[in-house]
């Protein structure tokens, strides 16, 4: 019996160490395949979130396609009809220099008629239809025609210079578009006498303020499609050298002048160190 108990009792710890072998080690790695099982459930749940998400997208893109962007002929129309607004009241409260019913320019009365409203763009033009800038732009121009009684001076008979002075500069027939032409001469600046002094340099300019003031007077502004612009060409042949400082001074002045005051009147320039007359002869109508 003694053997029989102690056969019995090595069995039991036979078994009680049988879990310690190599073999029973390796039995954790079904558990380590469940423990992935829940991260797989967890994509799982994700993934219709995601999908939920894509239909907000769509609707975004939807909405950003009904978004009307305004043609320039529209944003055009808009900034005409504000700036309209403003002159309006400028002119009711008497901010220009004129009372409201004598204000006009170029020979048109503000806001009569369609005219106006030509003449009014080439402002909006001018500062990028920016309708406030626009507004001090046209005030100003207002106030510096006053300042050179411009309608007096329109009237006024040419002095004994004026022959001279077209040699400088003339109005010479119109483009194949119907646009007039309006050439200068830099070159004639080379003559001493006219341009002696001061006061000769200001007749000179008066005179050509006259030029350019009648010449506009004559365009048409009935519709914004007629031919309300020039094509300037400018002649630098033999034109006085930059020595002459005092002289090309007065000759960017002059041309800042008329570019505030006369606002997108160029439809085109033509600058060119040999033309001759005779080329533009050829190369515009009669």
């Amino acid at each position: 019996m003694a053997q029989e108990e102690a056969q019995k009792s090595a069995d039991v710890v036979v078994t009680t160490e049988k879990p310690m072998t190599d073999k029973e080690v390796t039995v954790p790695s079904p558990v380590l395949e469940k423990e992935v099982t829940p991260t797989v459930a967890s994509e799982e749940k994700v993934a219709p979130e995601t999908e939920k998400s894509v239909p907000v997208r769509e609707e975004e893109t939807v909405v950003a396609e009904k978004v009307i962007v305004p043609s320039p002929e529209e944003l055009e129309k808009k900034a005409l009809a504000e700036f309209k607004e403003l002159v309006r009241e400028a002119l009711n409260k008497r901010e220009f220099t004129s009372p409201p019913e004598e204000v006009s320019i170029y020979g048109v009365p503000l806001l009569q008629d369609e005219r106006s409203d030509v003449i009014l763009l080439k402002f909006l033009r001018a500062r990028d239809f920016k309708v406030k800038e626009a507004l001090t732009m046209l005030k100003n121009t207002v106030q510096w025609r006053k300042e050179i009684k411009i309608d007096e001076l329109v009237e006024a008979k040419a002095g004994e210079e004026a022959s001279e002075f077209e040699k400088m500069v003339i109005a010479h027939g119109v483009d194949k578009e119907g646009h007039v032409v309006i050439y200068s001469s830099y070159g004639e600046f080379q003559n001493k006498e006219l341009f002696s002094d001061k006061e000769k340099l200001n007749k000179f300019l008066n005179w050509r303020i006259q030029l350019q003031e009648k010449c506009v007077r004559a365009l048409d502004f009935s519709s914004p499609d007629a031919k309300s612009s020039f094509v300037f060409v400018s002649d630098f042949r033999n034109a006085p050298g930059l020595g002459k400082r005092a002289l090309w001074q007065f000759i960017r002045r002059a041309v800042k002048q008329f570019e505030d005051n006369y606002p997108e009147f160029a439809t085109r320039e033509v600058r060119n160190s040999v033309t001759h007359i005779t080329l533009i002869q050829t190369s515009f109508s009669q």
